[in-house]
């Protein structure tokens, strides 16, 4: 099933968890000095108990040029963000039937990423395979 799902399909799942990711540090802190956006030369940024999540911001936002990524770069930011978002989701105690725009977007990007024939990627050659 990998022909089935597209390149857009993947940047455009990524921006969903982009918004929470980025809602949730503001929350966490207002004094960054490089607007939540990962600096790899800065040691403050290096030392930062955040540095996942805006390394990952700083990899998928809206000014990266998704486009230009590989389709297994797409997949393993997808990955990541199903990780993520379903830490939230089961910290928050949300449940199998919840309908928030939270868990609908994880069981969305669950379903793509199960549709995905990650072997095939893996090989090199999903990159053929997968509708730009």
């Amino acid at each position: 099933m990998v022909g089935s799902v597209t390149k857009n399909q993947l940047i455009d799942l990524l921006s969903f968890p982009n918004q929470l990711i980025e809602e949730q540090l503001n929350d966490l802190t207002d004094d960054c000095p490089h607007e939540l956006r990962f600096a790899s030369e800065d040691k403050k940024c290096l030392a930062c108990d955040l540095e996942d999540e805006c390394r990952w911001l700083s990899d998928n936002d809206d000014f990266s040029p998704l486009k230009l990524r590989s389709i297994p770069e797409l997949v393993d930011a997808l990955e990541t963000a199903i990780t993520y978002v379903r830490g939230d989701v089961i910290a928050w105690g949300h449940d199998s039937g919840c309908v928030c725009q939270v868990c609908e977007w994880l069981g969305k990007a669950q379903q793509v990423y199960d549709a995905i024939d990650l072997d095939y990627i893996q090989t090199g050659h999903g990159e053929s395979t997968l509708k730009h």
